[in-house]
């Protein structure tokens, strides 16, 4: 576990939290907000370990390894089957142990209940077993259940003595406009490329021939990093190029044929949406003239488009569309669309 002093992938914010830290001035309550795997869990723990490893905890290394430590009570929504199994719950948390720079993985239709948050509320008004005080970490905290979120702002409007509240969200507009207001709110940007490639290394022993690549589809999401050390790098390079050229000659054909054998996988478009989205960006890029070494396709798409306005309207539509994945779409008329939604910015 890294202090927040050696958060070099959040540096920024991790030195305003230790300036808090040191100045005795640190909220009872936080939302970190911010895209998936832009490390708002990592960042969370590592303030957890800061503040107790400063205090003296003589625990904080062992409880921070496999993230058994009394003060820490991390809630992390999942299906009804393993919220209500102790065991399943447990089994979970240690496997985010094995490597907690990833967010975990969400699966099925998984909520926080109410349960969770009363059982969370009683355990932050016990005393800490160890110095440096209780953290109590709630993550994609939106997912919790209407009769959760209101037992939970009294806890926010009165904090437990020596405890630390911090909400994780993906989509903190989903918050009760009460919660939100009741806590620090700290936005995470995508992760820098230059650390999303010294995360590779360091972190995912990934080789370094195939850094660049992965850097390059990764959105700034470590996430999203360690996810493609797997994948097949070039068949998605492949099906991102052929996306484009259907874009922009705006030929039907050619996006029926590149629809038809695109699978149903919500992964495999998220990849592919952070992967169009980082072209089109250095395409703009290159049109501002920003010197840097662009692929061929990110020539061809600087050629085809221009314009303040069109680069706006490529952030929104990216935003537009991986929000769009989110929300089971319908496979076939999605695959049909995309290339078509691109193509019309190319004749903004």
């Amino acid at each position: 576990m890294r202090t927040l002093d050696e958060l070099f992938f959040r540096k920024t914010i991790g030195q305003s939290l230790m300036n808090s830290v040191k100045s005795d001035k640190l909220a009872s309550s936080f939302l970190f907000w911010g895209r998936e795997g832009s490390a708002k869990l990592y960042t969370a723990l590592s303030l957890a370990y800061t503040i107790k490893k400063a205090a003296g905890d003589p625990y904080v290394e062992k409880g921070f390894e496999d993230l058994s430590h009394p003060d820490i009570n991390i809630v992390i929504p999942a299906k009804k089957e393993i919220t209500d199994d102790p065991v399943k719950y447990r089994q979970m948390i240690e496997d985010l142990s094995q490597n907690p720079i990833l967010s975990p993985k969400l699966e099925g239709q998984p909520n926080i209940p109410v349960s969770s948050i009363r059982d969370l509320i009683k355990w932050l008004y016990t005393s800490p077993t160890y110095p440096g005080g209780r953290f109590a970490i709630v993550h994609e905290a939106h997912l919790m259940r209407s009769e959760g979120a209101n037992a939970f702002l009294k806890t926010l409007e009165e904090p437990a003595a020596e405890s630390h509240i911090i909400l994780l969200s993906t989509e903190p507009e989903s918050l009760l406009p009460t919660i939100r207001s009741r806590t620090q709110s700290v936005s995470f940007p995508p992760v820098a490329e230059e650390d999303i490639k010294r995360i590779c290394i360091d972190d995912f022993q990934i080789p370094t021939d195939k850094i660049q690549a992965i850097v390059h589809s990764s959105g700034g999401s470590i996430k999203k990093a360690f996810s493609l050390k797997d994948e097949t790098l070039k068949e998605l390079t492949d099906i991102e190029e052929t996306l484009w050229r259907a874009a922009m000659t705006g030929s039907l054909i050619d996006q029926l044929a590149w629809a038809k054998d695109m699978p149903n996988d919500r992964q495999l478009v998220e990849n592919l949406l952070l992967a169009a989205q980082k072209t089109f960006r250095n395409a703009m890029l290159i049109n501002s003239g920003k010197r840097f070494e662009p692929r061929p396709i990110e020539n061809d798409i600087a050629e085809n488009i221009s314009g303040v306005d069109t680069h706006q309207k490529g952030i929104e539509l990216f935003e537009d569309l991986l929000y769009e994945n989110k929300r089971n779409p319908l496979w076939n008329l999605f695959w049909i669309n995309l290339p078509l939604s691109l193509h019309n910015l190319f004749h903004l």
